[in-house]
Protein backbone atom coordinates (compact mmCIF):
# COMPACT_ATOMS: atom_id res chain seq x y z
CA UNK A 1 0.00 0.00 0.00
CA UNK A 2 3.04 2.37 1.12
CA UNK A 3 4.33 1.77 -2.88
CA UNK A 4 0.99 2.09 -4.57
CA UNK A 5 0.21 5.67 -2.70
CA UNK A 6 3.69 6.75 -3.45
CA UNK A 7 3.19 6.11 -7.11
CA UNK A 8 -0.23 7.90 -6.97
CA UNK A 9 1.22 10.84 -5.20
CA UNK A 10 3.76 11.09 -7.42
CA UNK A 11 1.46 10.65 -10.66
CA UNK A 12 -0.27 13.74 -12.13
CA UNK A 13 -3.03 15.43 -9.51
CA UNK A 14 -6.15 12.92 -9.57
CA UNK A 15 -8.28 14.69 -6.85
CA UNK A 16 -8.86 17.89 -6.63
CA UNK A 17 -11.56 20.19 -4.45
CA UNK A 18 -14.13 20.29 -7.03
CA UNK A 19 -13.86 16.71 -7.33
CA UNK A 20 -12.11 13.76 -9.00
CA UNK A 21 -10.46 12.08 -12.10
CA UNK A 22 -11.78 9.42 -14.00
CA UNK A 23 -7.91 8.71 -14.83
CA UNK A 24 -7.39 7.72 -10.91
CA UNK A 25 -10.51 6.47 -10.26
CA UNK A 26 -9.74 3.82 -13.25
CA UNK A 27 -6.39 3.18 -11.83
CA UNK A 28 -7.72 2.47 -8.01
CA UNK A 29 -10.35 -0.07 -9.63
CA UNK A 30 -7.81 -1.86 -11.64
CA UNK A 31 -5.64 -2.02 -9.20
CA UNK A 32 -8.32 -3.19 -6.24
CA UNK A 33 -7.35 -1.18 -3.73
CA UNK A 34 -9.56 1.54 -1.24
CA UNK A 35 -9.98 4.48 -2.92
CA UNK A 36 -7.71 7.15 -2.08
CA UNK A 37 -9.09 10.74 -1.55
CA UNK A 38 -7.27 13.57 -1.84
CA UNK A 39 -7.99 17.48 -0.18
CA UNK A 40 -4.85 19.26 -1.01
CA UNK A 41 -1.81 17.33 -0.46
CA UNK A 42 -3.00 14.88 2.16
CA UNK A 43 -4.38 11.77 1.36
CA UNK A 44 -7.08 10.00 3.26
CA UNK A 45 -7.84 6.63 3.35
CA UNK A 46 -11.04 4.88 6.05
CA UNK A 47 -9.32 3.10 8.86
CA UNK A 48 -10.52 -0.84 9.14
CA UNK A 49 -14.05 -0.56 10.36
CA UNK A 50 -14.72 3.40 10.32
CA UNK A 51 -16.03 5.82 7.44
CA UNK A 52 -15.08 8.87 6.00
CA UNK A 53 -17.02 12.24 6.35
CA UNK A 54 -20.18 12.92 4.27
CA UNK A 55 -18.77 15.85 2.62
CA UNK A 56 -15.34 13.54 1.50
CA UNK A 57 -17.56 10.98 -0.20
CA UNK A 58 -19.92 12.74 -1.36
CA UNK A 59 -18.72 12.41 -5.12
CA UNK A 60 -19.03 8.64 -4.55
CA UNK A 61 -22.33 8.63 -4.93
CA UNK A 62 -21.77 10.10 -8.02
CA UNK A 63 -23.14 7.64 -11.12
CA UNK A 64 -20.57 7.34 -13.82
CA UNK A 65 -22.44 8.80 -16.99
CA UNK A 66 -21.46 5.28 -19.76
CA UNK A 67 -22.48 7.47 -22.74
CA UNK A 68 -19.65 9.49 -21.97
CA UNK A 69 -15.44 7.84 -23.69
CA UNK A 70 -13.84 6.54 -21.19
CA UNK A 71 -10.51 6.79 -23.26
CA UNK A 72 -10.09 9.01 -26.65
CA UNK A 73 -8.08 10.71 -29.27
CA UNK A 74 -7.34 12.65 -32.13
CA UNK A 75 -7.64 10.75 -35.13
CA UNK A 76 -5.40 12.97 -37.46
CA UNK A 77 -4.88 16.78 -36.73
CA UNK A 78 -6.36 17.02 -40.22
CA UNK A 79 -9.50 15.77 -39.59
CA UNK A 80 -10.31 17.96 -36.16
CA UNK A 81 -13.31 16.73 -34.03
CA UNK A 82 -12.79 13.22 -35.27
CA UNK A 83 -11.95 10.62 -32.61
CA UNK A 84 -11.20 7.09 -31.72
CA UNK A 85 -13.00 6.51 -28.54
CA UNK A 86 -13.30 3.66 -25.97
CA UNK A 87 -16.48 3.10 -24.33
CA UNK A 88 -17.59 1.39 -20.87
CA UNK A 89 -20.30 -1.29 -20.85
CA UNK A 90 -22.87 -0.24 -17.85
CA UNK A 91 -22.64 -3.10 -15.63
CA UNK A 92 -26.30 -3.11 -14.72
CA UNK A 93 -26.96 -3.80 -18.87
CA UNK A 94 -24.29 -6.36 -18.26
CA UNK A 95 -25.93 -8.38 -15.09
CA UNK A 96 -29.23 -8.14 -17.22
CA UNK A 97 -27.99 -9.63 -20.30
CA UNK A 98 -26.32 -12.07 -18.30
CA UNK A 99 -29.88 -13.24 -16.66
CA UNK A 100 -31.37 -12.99 -19.66
CA UNK A 101 -29.36 -15.64 -21.14
CA UNK A 102 -29.18 -17.21 -18.17
CA UNK A 103 -33.18 -17.75 -18.37
CA UNK A 104 -32.91 -18.42 -21.90
CA UNK A 105 -30.78 -21.23 -21.32
CA UNK A 106 -32.85 -22.77 -18.31
CA UNK A 107 -36.01 -22.53 -20.84
CA UNK A 108 -34.47 -24.65 -23.47
CA UNK A 109 -32.79 -27.15 -20.97
CA UNK A 110 -36.64 -27.77 -19.64
CA UNK A 111 -37.66 -27.68 -23.34
CA UNK A 112 -34.97 -30.09 -24.31
CA UNK A 113 -35.45 -32.69 -21.20
CA UNK A 114 -39.21 -32.34 -21.97
CA UNK A 115 -39.17 -33.03 -25.38
CA UNK A 116 -37.20 -36.18 -24.20
CA UNK A 117 -38.93 -37.67 -21.74
CA UNK A 118 -42.22 -36.79 -24.12
CA UNK A 119 -40.63 -38.80 -27.09
CA UNK A 120 -39.94 -41.48 -24.79
CA UNK A 121 -43.08 -42.01 -23.80
CA UNK A 122 -44.80 -41.52 -27.25
CA UNK A 123 -42.02 -44.01 -28.50
CA UNK A 124 -43.48 -46.87 -25.34
CA UNK A 125 -47.07 -45.80 -26.20
CA UNK A 126 -46.87 -46.52 -29.76
CA UNK A 127 -44.63 -49.61 -29.53
CA UNK A 128 -47.10 -50.83 -27.31
CA UNK A 129 -50.46 -49.93 -29.40
CA UNK A 130 -48.26 -52.02 -32.30
CA UNK A 131 -47.75 -55.20 -30.43
CA UNK A 132 -50.82 -54.92 -29.18
CA UNK A 133 -52.76 -54.80 -32.51
CA UNK A 134 -50.61 -57.41 -33.65
CA UNK A 135 -51.56 -60.08 -31.05
CA UNK A 136 -55.09 -59.29 -31.70
CA UNK A 137 -54.69 -59.76 -35.06
CA UNK A 138 -52.79 -63.09 -34.48
CA UNK A 139 -55.84 -64.04 -32.24
CA UNK A 140 -58.34 -62.88 -35.12
CA UNK A 141 -56.47 -65.08 -37.52
CA UNK A 142 -56.97 -68.49 -35.29
CA UNK A 143 -60.24 -67.14 -34.11
CA UNK A 144 -61.52 -66.51 -38.00
CA UNK A 145 -60.04 -70.06 -38.63
CA UNK A 146 -62.40 -71.52 -35.88
CA UNK A 147 -65.46 -69.87 -36.71
CA UNK A 148 -65.15 -71.16 -40.88
CA UNK A 149 -64.22 -74.73 -39.34
CA UNK A 150 -67.44 -74.76 -36.69
CA UNK A 151 -70.37 -74.42 -39.30
CA UNK A 152 -68.29 -76.19 -42.14
CA UNK A 153 -68.18 -79.36 -39.75
CA UNK A 154 -71.77 -79.11 -38.64
CA UNK A 155 -72.91 -79.25 -42.74
CA UNK A 156 -70.40 -81.77 -43.48
CA UNK A 157 -71.39 -83.88 -40.95
CA UNK A 158 -75.54 -83.51 -41.21
CA UNK A 159 -75.10 -83.41 -44.95
CA UNK A 160 -73.57 -86.96 -44.31
CA UNK A 161 -75.85 -88.41 -42.32
CA UNK A 162 -78.49 -87.43 -44.47
CA UNK A 163 -76.98 -88.81 -47.74
CA UNK A 164 -76.25 -92.42 -46.14
CA UNK A 165 -80.08 -92.32 -45.07
CA UNK A 166 -78.66 -93.07 -41.76
CA UNK A 167 -81.33 -90.97 -40.07
CA UNK A 168 -84.90 -92.58 -41.45
CA UNK A 169 -86.66 -90.12 -39.03
CA UNK A 170 -88.41 -87.36 -41.36
CA UNK A 171 -88.84 -85.07 -38.27
CA UNK A 172 -84.93 -85.36 -37.13
CA UNK A 173 -84.11 -85.33 -40.73
CA UNK A 174 -85.95 -81.80 -41.24
CA UNK A 175 -84.12 -80.66 -38.03
CA UNK A 176 -80.85 -81.69 -39.61
CA UNK A 177 -81.68 -79.83 -42.34
CA UNK A 178 -82.49 -76.64 -40.69
CA UNK A 179 -79.44 -76.82 -38.66
CA UNK A 180 -77.34 -76.99 -42.03
CA UNK A 181 -79.42 -73.86 -43.26
CA UNK A 182 -78.72 -71.89 -39.97
CA UNK A 183 -75.23 -72.87 -39.98
CA UNK A 184 -74.77 -71.57 -43.56
CA UNK A 185 -76.69 -68.38 -42.40
CA UNK A 186 -73.71 -68.44 -39.77
CA UNK A 187 -71.44 -68.56 -42.10
CA UNK A 188 -72.00 -66.29 -44.20
CA UNK A 189 -72.59 -63.90 -42.16
CA UNK A 190 -68.87 -64.53 -40.74
CA UNK A 191 -67.55 -63.99 -44.51
CA UNK A 192 -69.58 -60.93 -45.11
CA UNK A 193 -68.21 -59.49 -41.77
CA UNK A 194 -64.69 -59.99 -43.26
CA UNK A 195 -65.70 -58.73 -46.95
CA UNK A 196 -67.30 -55.40 -45.29
CA UNK A 197 -63.91 -54.76 -42.72
CA UNK A 198 -62.02 -54.90 -45.94
CA UNK A 199 -64.30 -52.61 -47.94
CA UNK A 200 -64.65 -50.06 -45.01
CA UNK A 201 -61.10 -50.28 -44.17
CA UNK A 202 -60.47 -49.46 -48.27
CA UNK A 203 -63.70 -46.66 -48.38
CA UNK A 204 -65.07 -48.84 -50.99
CA UNK A 205 -67.89 -49.53 -48.83
CA UNK A 206 -71.73 -48.53 -50.73
CA UNK A 207 -74.94 -48.29 -49.46
CA UNK A 208 -78.18 -49.20 -51.46
CA UNK A 209 -80.47 -46.09 -49.66
CA UNK A 210 -84.10 -45.88 -50.01
CA UNK A 211 -87.01 -45.54 -47.55
CA UNK A 212 -87.37 -48.47 -44.92
CA UNK A 213 -89.63 -48.77 -41.72
CA UNK A 214 -87.62 -49.69 -38.99
CA UNK A 215 -90.46 -51.64 -36.91
CA UNK A 216 -91.38 -53.56 -40.06
CA UNK A 217 -87.59 -54.49 -40.94
CA UNK A 218 -87.42 -55.41 -37.42
CA UNK A 219 -90.19 -57.79 -36.60
CA UNK A 220 -89.14 -59.55 -40.01
CA UNK A 221 -86.15 -59.94 -38.53
CA UNK A 222 -86.73 -61.50 -35.35
CA UNK A 223 -89.47 -63.80 -37.53
CA UNK A 224 -87.15 -65.11 -39.54
CA UNK A 225 -84.39 -65.80 -36.44
CA UNK A 226 -87.29 -66.95 -34.30
CA UNK A 227 -86.97 -70.60 -35.56
CA UNK A 228 -82.92 -70.70 -35.17
CA UNK A 229 -82.75 -69.36 -31.96
CA UNK A 230 -85.22 -71.81 -30.79
CA UNK A 231 -83.31 -74.89 -31.33
CA UNK A 232 -80.51 -73.08 -29.06
CA UNK A 233 -82.66 -72.46 -26.36
CA UNK A 234 -83.21 -69.21 -26.86
CA UNK A 235 -86.36 -67.16 -26.79
CA UNK A 236 -86.62 -63.69 -28.60
CA UNK A 237 -89.18 -61.50 -28.83
CA UNK A 238 -90.00 -57.98 -30.46
CA UNK A 239 -92.02 -54.62 -29.14
CA UNK A 240 -92.04 -51.82 -31.27
CA UNK A 241 -93.68 -47.97 -29.36
CA UNK A 242 -93.61 -46.77 -32.25
CA UNK A 243 -97.51 -45.56 -33.04
CA UNK A 244 -97.52 -43.99 -36.41
CA UNK A 245 -95.99 -45.97 -38.97
CA UNK A 246 -95.42 -42.57 -40.75
CA UNK A 247 -93.02 -41.67 -38.54
CA UNK A 248 -91.12 -44.22 -38.00
CA UNK A 249 -88.97 -44.80 -41.24
CA UNK A 250 -85.22 -44.13 -42.02
CA UNK A 251 -83.18 -43.28 -45.21
CA UNK A 252 -80.92 -46.43 -44.98
CA UNK A 253 -79.83 -49.86 -46.74
CA UNK A 254 -82.00 -52.10 -45.59
CA UNK A 255 -79.84 -54.95 -46.00
CA UNK A 256 -76.77 -53.16 -44.25
CA UNK A 257 -78.96 -52.83 -41.29
CA UNK A 258 -80.11 -56.27 -41.03
CA UNK A 259 -76.29 -57.50 -40.88
CA UNK A 260 -75.54 -54.88 -38.02
CA UNK A 261 -78.87 -55.87 -35.91
CA UNK A 262 -77.54 -59.58 -36.88
CA UNK A 263 -74.31 -59.09 -35.44
CA UNK A 264 -75.77 -57.78 -32.29
CA UNK A 265 -78.08 -60.45 -31.75
CA UNK A 266 -75.69 -63.20 -32.64
CA UNK A 267 -73.44 -61.34 -29.74
CA UNK A 268 -76.34 -61.54 -27.00
CA UNK A 269 -76.29 -65.24 -28.01
CA UNK A 270 -72.62 -65.71 -27.60
CA UNK A 271 -72.62 -64.29 -23.85
CA UNK A 272 -75.75 -65.27 -22.38
CA UNK A 273 -75.40 -67.32 -19.64
CA UNK A 274 -78.67 -69.06 -18.16
CA UNK A 275 -81.47 -66.77 -18.85
CA UNK A 276 -81.64 -66.97 -22.23
CA UNK A 277 -83.80 -64.19 -23.25
CA UNK A 278 -83.60 -61.72 -26.12
CA UNK A 279 -85.69 -58.71 -26.61
CA UNK A 280 -85.88 -56.31 -30.13
CA UNK A 281 -87.81 -53.15 -29.39
CA UNK A 282 -88.04 -49.83 -31.46
CA UNK A 283 -89.09 -46.90 -30.40
CA UNK A 284 -88.70 -43.29 -31.09
CA UNK A 285 -86.66 -40.15 -29.13
CA UNK A 286 -86.78 -36.66 -30.78
CA UNK A 287 -85.70 -36.97 -33.84
CA UNK A 288 -84.03 -40.30 -34.09
CA UNK A 289 -85.39 -44.02 -34.07
CA UNK A 290 -83.91 -46.24 -31.80
CA UNK A 291 -83.84 -50.24 -31.85
CA UNK A 292 -82.67 -51.95 -28.89
CA UNK A 293 -81.61 -55.10 -28.44
CA UNK A 294 -81.28 -56.23 -24.78
CA UNK A 295 -79.68 -59.59 -23.28
CA UNK A 296 -79.75 -61.60 -20.02
CA UNK A 297 -75.71 -61.88 -19.89
CA UNK A 298 -73.00 -61.30 -17.97
CA UNK A 299 -72.58 -57.90 -18.83
CA UNK A 300 -69.91 -55.57 -19.51
CA UNK A 301 -67.48 -54.32 -17.15
CA UNK A 302 -67.20 -50.23 -17.61
CA UNK A 303 -63.65 -50.42 -18.55
CA UNK A 304 -64.23 -52.26 -21.57
CA UNK A 305 -66.75 -50.69 -22.22
CA UNK A 306 -65.33 -47.75 -24.74
CA UNK A 307 -63.53 -50.30 -26.16
CA UNK A 308 -65.36 -53.00 -27.20
CA UNK A 309 -66.39 -51.00 -30.52
CA UNK A 310 -63.15 -51.44 -31.47
CA UNK A 311 -61.55 -53.60 -34.54
CA UNK A 312 -60.21 -56.98 -33.01
CA UNK A 313 -60.89 -56.14 -29.56
CA UNK A 314 -62.29 -58.65 -27.27
CA UNK A 315 -62.48 -58.60 -23.43
CA UNK A 316 -61.15 -62.10 -23.75
CA UNK A 317 -59.05 -62.55 -26.74
CA UNK A 318 -57.34 -65.53 -25.36
CA UNK A 319 -57.21 -68.53 -27.53
CA UNK A 320 -58.56 -70.40 -24.91
CA UNK A 321 -61.78 -68.36 -24.42
CA UNK A 322 -64.99 -70.43 -23.85
CA UNK A 323 -66.82 -67.84 -26.77
CA UNK A 324 -65.01 -67.35 -29.80
CA UNK A 325 -65.33 -64.59 -32.19
CA UNK A 326 -63.37 -62.34 -34.79
CA UNK A 327 -63.70 -59.14 -32.56
CA UNK A 328 -65.26 -57.29 -36.04
CA UNK A 329 -68.75 -57.43 -35.44
CA UNK A 330 -69.71 -54.89 -33.34
CA UNK A 331 -66.87 -52.44 -34.97
CA UNK A 332 -68.56 -52.94 -38.48
CA UNK A 333 -72.24 -52.55 -37.03
CA UNK A 334 -71.23 -49.41 -35.36
CA UNK A 335 -69.27 -48.39 -38.87
CA UNK A 336 -72.67 -49.08 -40.27
CA UNK A 337 -75.25 -47.45 -38.51
CA UNK A 338 -72.98 -44.01 -38.01
CA UNK A 339 -72.44 -44.28 -41.95
CA UNK A 340 -76.01 -44.14 -41.47
CA UNK A 341 -75.90 -40.81 -39.56
CA UNK A 342 -76.79 -42.36 -35.89
CA UNK A 343 -74.68 -44.51 -33.47
CA UNK A 344 -74.83 -47.14 -31.10
CA UNK A 345 -74.34 -46.96 -27.48
CA UNK A 346 -74.24 -49.94 -24.51
CA UNK A 347 -75.67 -49.55 -21.10
CA UNK A 348 -75.98 -51.91 -18.56
CA UNK A 349 -79.82 -53.72 -18.08
CA UNK A 350 -81.31 -53.49 -14.89
CA UNK A 351 -81.62 -57.01 -13.44
CA UNK A 352 -78.50 -58.16 -15.65
CA UNK A 353 -77.53 -58.34 -18.80
CA UNK A 354 -76.53 -54.97 -21.55
CA UNK A 355 -78.87 -53.18 -23.97
CA UNK A 356 -77.45 -52.16 -27.22
CA UNK A 357 -79.10 -49.01 -28.58
CA UNK A 358 -79.54 -48.24 -32.59
CA UNK A 359 -80.31 -44.69 -32.97
CA UNK A 360 -80.97 -43.53 -36.72
CA UNK A 361 -82.55 -40.07 -37.72
CA UNK A 362 -86.03 -40.14 -38.65
CA UNK A 363 -87.49 -38.82 -42.31
CA UNK A 364 -89.29 -35.89 -41.49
Amino acid sequence: LQRIEEELLSASPVIKEDGWEDDWKRSSSLIGVPFLLSAGNRILMPEAGGALPDNELSFLEQKRDYSRSFAAREISEYLPLWQDAVYLTDPDIISSRVNFVTTIMWILIVILFTSIIGGGVLVLKTLNSEIVLARQKTTFVANVSHELKTPLTSIRMFAEMLKQGKQPDKEKQARYFDIMVSETERLTRLINNILDFSRMDSGKKHYNKKRVDISRLCFKLVESEHIRAEQNGFKISFKSTVKDSKKGIAYADEEAIKQALLNLLSNAEKYSDKEKDINVETGQENNFLYIDVKDRGRGIPPRHVKKIFNEFYRIDDSLTSRVKGTGLGLSIARRIIRDHGGDIKCFPRDGGGSVFRIKLPVIS
